[in-house]
């Protein structure tokens, strides 16, 4: 009977060891092969800033945000520039908030260079990463600060949803943030040890941006209607630049579509001014057009397509509201 008992305790110790070993082995094989294990997909981490490590911090209500003052940003939460924080007479501001889109400035770029002999400043207050509800509550804690005549939010279509994100803090370890409840404690432990987790986690995470955005829509929509209030009484200018996927529209998925529709209702409803960029992705797939930075990359516009759009904004009346038509210099045609 002991001899048995002995038995079966050493088949369950060679078992659990087996487990175990097999675990380590893949943790292993994981970290060999991956050493970074994002919860972005690669073409998204390989497309960050070089200074993305020890730029970010955690952050209790946004789930991370950039340093500020050490570097890109500065103290009042914006990518520096050569403009003075003080506002000087007769100088008409420009914010941008949004994701990584604004962030890389392509599409702001044309207007900054277009508007260069005017009275005019554009700051970009674009973080990596953002969604909506992040973007507002980072202009209320801190861009309000640049006192700008003019906020423009680009809004894309995986706005819905806060992604978690891993990055490395200055100190050099990883950090899991975690913007929204759906990525438990557990998650968060898990993910910054073990690399395979983490793998399992951006399966996980990309299921969920395939659902369907109506739960997530209305944070979103509370979002831009506390931010459309505080600009009213602040006398701010407010507008959107919505961005399509970057595809032909018979290949978006049905999460995709629903995103689009469901933007469209929610800036009627709230009665904020948008400009709608698919006609121009459109006309630019039918001109085979470069559209993407990379191959597999159907968010982030080309330089060329980024020019597109800017054009396009400047045509259709873009900041008509805070400068004259001719303000910003004649626009070439396509």
């Amino acid at each position: 009977m002991s001899s048995r008992f002995s038995s079966v305790w050493a088949r369950l110790g060679l078992s659990a060891f087996a487990v175990v070993a097999s675990f380590l082995a893949a943790e292993t094989a994981t970290r060999w092969l991956a050493p970074v294990a994002e919860l972005f997909p690669h073409w998204q981490w390989d497309t960050l800033p070089t200074n993305w490590e020890g730029s970010y911090v955690v952050d209790s209500d946004l789930g991370y945000r950039p340093v500020f003052g050490a570097g890109e940003y500065s103290e009042l939460g914006t990518v520096v520039n050569e403009y003075p924080v003080e506002k000087a007479s007769g100088v008409t501001r420009v914010l941008f908030l949004g994701d990584s889109v604004t962030h890389r400035w392509r599409m702001q770029r044309v207007l900054v260079q277009r508007c260069r002999e005017s009275p005019i400043e554009f700051w970009n207050a674009g973080v990596e990463g953002f969604n909506t509800g992040q973007e507002v509550e980072y202009y209320l804690r801190w861009n309000y600060r640049v006192d700008p005549d003019h906020v423009t939010l680009v809004f894309h279509n995986n706005d819905f949803i806060a992604t978690p994100v891993v990055f490395r803090d200055n100190r050099g370890e990883v950090v899991v943030a975690n913007p929204q409840a759906y990525l438990s404690k557990r998650d968060v432990a898990l993910a910054g040890w073990s690399h395979l987790y983490r793998h399992y986690l951006g399966a996980r995470i990309a299921r969920m941006l395939e659902s369907d955005p109506v739960t997530s829509g209305t944070e979103t929509k509370a979002a831009l209607a506390t931010l459309k209030a505080e600009l009213e009484t602040n006398g701010v200018g407010f507008d959107i630049v919505l961005l399509p996927v970057l595809k032909p529209l018979e290949e978006w998925t049905v999460y995709e579509r629903r995103s689009r529709s469901l933007s469209l209702e929610i800036f009627d409803q709230l009665e904020i001014p948008y400009h709608d960029l698919l006609p121009v992705l459109e006309r630019s797939l039918r001109d085979r057009m470069a559209l993407t930075e990379s191959p597999e990359d159907l968010w982030h516009p080309s330089d060329q397509l980024a020019r597109r759009f800017a054009r396009h904004l400047l045509r259709s009346g873009y900041l008509e509201a805070v400068l004259p038509p001719s303000g910003c210099g004649s626009i070439p045609p396509e």
